[in-house]
């Protein structure tokens, strides 16, 4: 998904700010001679978030995008870059379902335990996580990092642009109860190895807007030696982000079932030590 930070009006989201935005922003491009494709882009980005956000509920998620909404701000009218050097300390392997489609992938975790990153080759297998990322037609994808807070910076090499960072702000997890969502969980007694640690089984249920939630969770039975990010997407969970009482270091390594007509899939295959750097650098902040 293709997001940018949101303008509000005290704390509330101001989606016909949003609108102008993008009208002024799209007829500076026209008057300047833009190649169509890059006006087609922000054309289809200024739907996709008007559909996205302007009936979103999330308060939480609201005053993020406010906040990437000041940021994006300040990096224009100062023609800031982003300068980014990612630490891998773990490469983590998955198999998940991404509209109806099982895939295989993997992504790295940072020394810091609080950021993720999908390189392109990563995602080389993975065409339906890829199209998640929606960058312009004559860019290259160079790479994904997520941090904890559910903040994506998404890495582009355009023909017309140069280096590119499009930062953009995901709705947080929500298996924890909400207006919205209420959810049970039952310890069960089944184990098994999973990525080669210990599991035990729990059984999550209830109803997310109305639809029935039908999944069994697979958690590690000892902590692993660090802590994953707990925000979820596309990546391991941490155990707290549905709900179970367990060490932060608890680790969820497969979700089985079904959200509403909606099979729910993914289990993490290997987990390994990784030592690797990866450099993304003078990228011009572009939402």
């Amino acid at each position: 998904m293709l997001c940018v930070a949101l303008q509000s009006n005290a704390q509330q989201l101001n989606c016909d700010s949003l609108k102008n935005i993008f009208e002024l922003e799209i007829n500076k491009a026209v008057k300047e001679g833009v190649d169509k494709a890059t006006i087609q882009h922000l054309e289809a980005t200024k739907n996709q978030l008007l559909q996205l956000y302007c009936n979103n509920e999330d308060k939480k998620v609201t005053a993020e995008n406010n906040a990437l909404a000041d940021s994006y701000k300040k990096a224009t009218t100062q023609n800031k870059v982003i300068n980014n050097t990612f630490n891998s300390s773990y490469k983590i392997s998955l198999s998940l379902m991404v509209d109806g489609e099982k895939i295989n992938t993997y992504y790295y975790l940072n020394t810091a335990f609080n950021n993720i990153l999908y390189t392109p080759k990563a995602l080389e297998a993975a065409a339906k996580l890829k199209e998640q990322i929606a960058i312009e037609e004559d860019a290259v994808f160079d790479g994904w990092i997520m941090d904890d807070a559910g903040k994506n910076t998404y890495y582009a090499t355009s023909k017309q642009e140069g280096k590119l960072a499009i930062t953009t702000q995901l709705p947080l997890n929500k298996w924890l109860k909400t207006n919205n969502t209420t959810v049970k969980v039952k310890a069960l007694n089944g184990t098994k190895k999973i990525a080669g640690y210990d599991c035990k089984a729990f059984k999550i249920s209830g109803t997310d807007n109305g639809s029935k939630i039908d999944i069994t969770a697979w958690i590690t039975v000892l902590p692993f030696p660090f802590t994953h990010p707990t925000f979820g997407m596309f990546s391991m969970i941490s155990a707290a982000n549905i709900g179970i009482n367990a060490s932060p270091k608890s680790g969820v390594l497969l979700l089985d079932g079904r959200v509403g007509d909606d099979v729910f899939f993914l289990e993490i295959t290997s987990i390994k030590p990784d030592v690797n750097s990866f450099v993304f650098k003078n990228y011009k902040i572009f939402f």
